[in-house]
């Protein structure tokens, strides 16, 4: 008898032990995954890179990086971000800076992850992220990352911004000034898929959140479902191909009447004497934010870590953004760039909802689908099929996949 009560004592404390972790998501949390035609969405699960690492310097490097006595390494994960010059100028910046200041070599393990929207690369190559680059629709702090010490001093530990704009032809024809614009049957939208990129995500965003912004003016109150509304009737005879340049390739061939874009797409298309930029009222603004996650950082390299989030802030990074046409968030910088238009009712990601993710997913599984491209043969029109976590493919044998900059 004594023995059964242990027994049965022992199966109910296991249970309620077991419905603890549950709830806490510790074990059980199951990630939700969705097949969008050829391509794969994953929302509430981690990700685990398996692209875009910079290469180091060899050990006989001419600028003498590899004899360090000491080598540093930061593992860095991101999800958006202008590849050019960040690999190109800020990484061997850096690593230059930190040689001549400490003697020590720097090196870097980077990537960015291509499987959904929601997945964040927290393993980076099998090594622990320690740095996060996220768009603010990411939701980096509901998954536990920290904040730096740069939060409140620079919009949420934004690095740079970037608002959604529209490019048009010159001269502006048809006179597409405001999002409620491109919902006119007369004119023909263009912008990246949202489905496997996040330039085309942060489109979907950019309609979305000005209707919430024009209803709140109206009514004090955010209008959620004339949003949803708004985006499913701008995707229903929208164009959308999957790379930013594919989007630029139709519009020179003469197709559409404005593209969707990014400030820095919109930015360089708008020195071409064909095209101009316009800065719609009420759009968003991306933010490219920096979370660092403490628990994977080693003791030895939090200083040049935490070193390396504070020279993303400063004055000369700051300028290289600003330069490749990334709003910095120095306000300093900025006031040296004319060409970064003042944002009328401009509105930031989070202003969309409490949970970013829920908002990607209601989007792109509610009204962005739905979008035709008659571009596309028949077959290869989007079908979305909901999948069993055990049923995502093994992306790290996968072809690598090389992101195109938006």
């Amino acid at each position: 008898m004594k023995r059964n009560k242990k027994m049965f004592y022992g199966a109910v404390a296991l249970m309620l032990v077991m419905a603890g972790l549950y709830l806490s998501g510790t074990v059980f949390a199951q990630p939700e995954v969705y097949q969008i035609g050829s391509d794969y969405l994953v929302f509430n699960g981690d990700g685990s890179s398996i692209v875009g690492e910079y290469p180091d310097p060899p050990d006989d490097a001419p600028d003498g990086q590899g004899s360090a006595t000491v080598t540093r390494e930061i593992v860095m994960g991101f999800s958006c971000m202008g590849t050019e010059i960040w690999f190109g100028e800020i990484l061997p910046s850096f690593a230059k800076y930190w040689k001549e200041k400490t003697g020590e070599r720097v090196v870097f393990t980077t990537g960015w992850n291509s499987v959904g929207p929601d997945s964040v690369a927290t393993v980076i190559y099998g090594k622990p992220a320690e740095i996060e680059m996220v768009i603010a629709t990411m939701d980096g702090k509901s998954r536990g990352f920290d904040g730096t010490k740069k939060w409140k001093a620079s919009r949420n530990d934004a690095v740079y911004t970037h608002p959604i704009v529209f490019v048009v032809r010159k001269g502006n024809p048809k006179n597409i000034r405001t999002y409620a614009d491109l919902a006119r049957p007369e004119i023909q939208v263009l912008h990246m898929d949202p489905f496997g990129t996040h330039g085309g995500i942060k489109t979907a965003f950019g309609l979305y959140g000005a209707i919430l912004k024009e209803s709140e003016g109206k009514t004090g109150q955010k209008d959620y479902a004339a949003a949803n509304e708004f985006v499913k009737q701008v995707e229903e005879k929208a164009i959308t191909e999957f790379s930013g340049p594919m989007v630029r390739t139709l519009f020179d061939r003469g197709i559409g009447d404005v593209m969707v874009t990014t400030e820095p797409t919109g930015i360089k298309m708008d020195k071409n004497p064909k095209y101009e930029m316009v800065m719609p009222p009420n759009t968003v603004s991306i933010d490219l934010t920096a979370y660092l996650i403490r628990k994977n950082i080693p003791q030895e390299d939090r200083r040049v870590v935490n070193a390396f989030v504070d020279y993303l802030f400063s004055e000369p990074v700051q300028e290289a953004f600003a330069n490749g046409g990334f709003r910095p968030t120095d306000p300093a910088v900025l006031a040296r760039h004319p060409e970064f238009r003042p944002t009328p009712g401009v509105v930031y990601a989070d202003y969309l909802g409490d949970n970013p993710s829920k908002v990607t997913k209601e989007l792109l599984l509610g009204s962005v689908h739905e979008g035709k491209n008659k571009y596309r043969p028949e077959e290869e029109k989007v079908k979305v099929k909901k999948l069993r976590p055990k049923d995502l493919p093994d992306f790290s044998k996968l072809p690598v996949y090389q992101q195109v900059p938006d």
